[in-house]
């Protein structure tokens, strides 16, 4: 075992010592199915990791209380999904159940060649996903037996010995319905929950949360809400923030209707004071750079949040006139036209010039969805504009998702102060969200498992002025495993000092970047740092101050399909003298505990990863470096100052295509031992140094 994780699985151990032989009678599972007619599937299991799938409520409950199954999951099959037809089969001497397709050979040889015996259940699932709300239900085997699990589990389970063999089924884990038209809706609806709760910010006081007569404050329909509930808002603009703390539920806008949450107020009562304007300002917020809030910024060369042009980047008031953002200063003797400048001893607001549409924002929080339990359905916020809320950076992200199995979905953030986004908790998806102007990153992750972020569009971030270390840019995520970063749009993080494109850092495990597009970077466009098992194929970079693609001190790579076409170097792997150990624990996966000893250091570093440059293959991609005459090679492994076997370090090259404008003065170094890198001229003569 890797590492040591928090696991769904053992949060939701099984209290019952239960024999493998007790199984349910077929008699009496046979009766209970025929008996009910619902569309729930629910997932149980036992001690032994056997995994009972069944759509009688009786036969759940029977499992529970006389054979110690513990329920896991409710998943709902719609009666108008039409589906295929699954089976279950059990093995009385493997003492195992599987969930096969009617019909199918694998069906067959279960009963033929394996011994199982079909047991006359069935349920309808579909063999594809079809539509968002699907959810795949993977297969795993253990010695002989089958257990059945969603991804959120997966890394656990392998950890534990179990071989993931293939997605079984699809289904859905709420039942999807389709409400009925109104005159204000001309658009075909999108799915929700029919018992769902409505809210319309132009509705009366009296509403009871019906389509008919909605509430008229969000929070009317949160207090009124039970676990598991949807909440759909009509068109309109909310003025204050999305806060799920206390109930899981579902927050979404109604299809086709343009659903705005606006952190902005319009600021009066404006007076002369001298040549400026002044009005009253009593927000009071945290003005640190670090995550931490507390005022003493790292001041290590290199690393510092701050720079001298850009020292108010943190301060996350905006203000805006006739919607055009103006830039901060901290003293009055700075105030021009295009600037503000607040004075909190006194709770004083000034202008230099005619406060005509003068806007600011007054809400730090865009949305919170956290819970320390982990729901065991979905939770979805979806269809919901976010713009111009002023977090400070101790809180993580204008919207902070802290509670696991949530989908953020075509949700659009504009005018973030810091962050937009951020994602802390396991199997996090996100889809078809845009992010525009944040004033750090657009989307920040950590400690987490089983995120998901894909076709999204990020652009405009850090536009602030950070320094470009130690986090800026588009997509920064730390301490997580099983990452996908998929289909993305990334855009504009370069004007100086901006940041990076895609960064991975901090110890990332298994992460796959894939099919996204990322152009006009200042730093470099995919960074892999300190991280382990990472996948990076079938990306598109163009516009790039540094490198395309970096891999610092990270290991088992697989770069393939890409292709890299930027003025400066494509491809970088680097190594520096950092390796995991105490004086490194900042940058370790902390949701391990810390050990004590050393004797508990040893044991831990023994499976940790390495932090190196090691086992790479680089395959089929196209790296291409367009500046005339660059002393910079087109791809580079190297370690400065230490002594690296680059040629071991490359598993794998082939098929790639490396090329330099007119004049470039090497295409390929890589390091041999110590001092310079070895210098290549073509492709063929660095595959023949590998042969």
């Amino acid at each position: 075992m890797r590492y040591t994780f928090r696991s769904v699985s053992s949060v939701k151990k099984v209290v019952a010592s239960t024999l493998l032989a007790m199984v349910l009678p077929m008699a009496v599972v046979s009766a209970a199915q025929a008996a009910e007619n619902t569309t729930d599937l629910y997932r149980l299991q036992n001690t032994s990791g056997v995994t009972l799938l069944t759509t009688s409520a009786s036969e759940a409950s029977s499992a529970q209380s006389k054979y110690g199954y513990e329920m896991m999951a409710d998943y709902d099959i719609p009666a108008s999904d039409g589906g295929v037809t699954y089976r279950r089969f059990y093995n009385a001497n493997k003492v195992d159940f599987v969930y096969l397709e009617q019909g199918s050979n694998e069906a067959s040889k279960a009963v033929s060649k394996y011994g199982y015996v079909d047991q006359g259940n069935s349920f309808k699932a579909s063999r594809s996903k079809t539509d968002f709300y699907t959810i795949p239900i993977y297969r795993f085997l253990k010695g002989n037996t089958h257990q059945y699990a969603t991804n959120v589990d997966s890394q656990y389970l392998t950890q534990d010995g179990w071989t993931q063999e293939k997605v079984e089924f699809w289904v859905h884990d709420y039942d999807p319905v389709v409400p009925a038209s109104t005159a204000r809706h001309d658009k075909e609806p999108a799915q929700f929950p029919a018992d769902s709760i409505f809210v319309d910010p132009s509705a009366s006081t009296a509403g009871d949360g019906s389509i008919a007569s909605p509430y008229a404050t969000l929070q009317s329909a949160i207090d009124a809400a039970s676990a598991y509930s949807t909440i759909v808002l009509r068109e309109g603009t909310y003025h204050e923030s999305l806060i799920l703390n206390d109930k899981y539920l579902s927050v979404m806008g109604y299809p086709g209707e343009n659903v705005v949450f606006d952190g902005a107020s319009k600021l009066t009562n404006w007076r002369r004071s001298g040549s400026f304007y002044v009005t009253e300002w009593t927000y009071d917020w945290n003005h640190a750079a670090n995550f931490n809030g507390k005022p003493n910024d790292w001041n290590t060369p290199g690393w510092s949040w701050l720079n001298e042009d850009a020292k108010l980047a943190a301060w996350p008031e905006q203000v805006w006139v006739n919607g055009d953002a103006l830039g901060q200063v901290d003293s009055i003797d700075q105030l021009e036209a295009g600037k503000f400048y607040i004075d909190f001893g006194k709770d004083k607001l000034y202008l230099a010039q005619e406060p005509t549409n003068v806007t600011a924002a007054t809400i730090q929080k865009a949305f919170h969805i956290g819970n320390e339990n982990v729901p065991s359905k979905r939770l979805k916020l979806e269809g919901i504009t976010f713009k111009n809320y002023a977090s400070s950076n101790n809180q993580m992200a204008a919207g902070t998702v802290f509670s696991a199995n949530v989908d953020v979905t075509n949700v659009t953030m504009e005018n973030m102060s810091t962050s937009a986004l951020g994602l802390y908790e396991d199997n996090i998806h996100v889809d078809g969200v845009t992010i525009t102007n944040a004033g750090l990153v657009g989307i920040l992750g950590n400690a987490s498992s089983g995120v998901t972020i894909e076709n999204s569009t990020i652009t405009d971030v850090n536009t602030q002025h950070f320094n470009s270390a130690p986090v800026s840019g588009a997509i920064k995520v730390t301490s997580s495993d099983n990452l996908t970063i998929r289909n993305n749009m990334i855009s504009n993080t370069q004007e100086k000092p901006k940041g990076a494109g895609i960064w991975c850092d901090e110890s990332c495990d298994q992460v796959l970047v894939e099919g996204n597009t990322v152009t006009n970077v200042e730093e470099n466009a995919i960074f892999m740092e300190l991280s382990d098992h990472v996948t990076i194929k079938n990306n598109k970079v163009s516009d790039v101050e540094n490198d395309g693609i970096r891999l610092f001190n990270t290991s088992n790579a697989i770069v393939r399909g890409n292709d890299v076409n930027i003025d400066t170097r494509a491809f970088s792997a680097f190594q520096d003298s950092r390796t995991p150990g105490p004086s490194m624990w900042y940058a370790m996966d902390k949701r391990m505990r810390k050990p004590t000893t050393q004797a508990e250091w040893d044991k831990l570093l023994a499976n940790y990863m390495p932090w190196r440059i090691q086992n790479i293959s680089i395959e089929n991609n196209k790296f291409t470096t367009t500046v005339k005459g660059s002393s910079r090679p087109v791809f580079v492994v190297h370690a400065p100052g230490m002594s690296l076997n680059g040629l071991d370090a490359l598993t794998s090259f082939k098929g790639n295509t490396v090329t330099g404008a007119a004049g470039t003065k090497y295409l390929i170094a890589v390091q041999q031992g110590t001092g310079n890198p070895t210098l290549y001229w073509s492709v063929e003569e660095l595959m023949a140094a590998l042969k």
